[in-house]
């Protein structure tokens, strides 16, 4: 990142520290959970491609990451939005009566 930036390290750091409160790694690391829980509740890719397509290194790397963050898992997160979604739907549409 501050290569591309054209920055140091501890300019880039600093700046993070100063805009965001937070490390780059840690904006990064957030930035790769949001999208895998977008993934996780929207798309049928398997867990092992989710952790890909956000970065990991594996879907290891991302379960570690969720139960370390989020204090839950790819598998559990994803069914609990599933589930959210189906139950919001149902009342987003009542059955007519006739």
């Amino acid at each position: 990142m501050a290569r591309v930036a054209h920055l140091s390290v501890s300019r880039l750091h600093a700046l993070f520290r100063e805009e965001l409160d937070m490390s780059p790694h840690a904006w990064l690391l957030q930035r790769r959970l949001d999208f895998a829980c977008r993934c996780l509740a929207a798309s049928a890719w398997p867990i092992a491609e989710v952790a890909l397509q956000a970065g990991f290194a594996d879907q290891a790397g991302l379960t570690r990451a969720m139960r370390q963050h989020l204090d839950t898992t790819p598998a559990t997160y994803r069914r609990i939005q599933r589930e959210r979604g189906a139950s919001q739907a149902g009342r987003e549409h009542p059955p007519r009566t006739q």
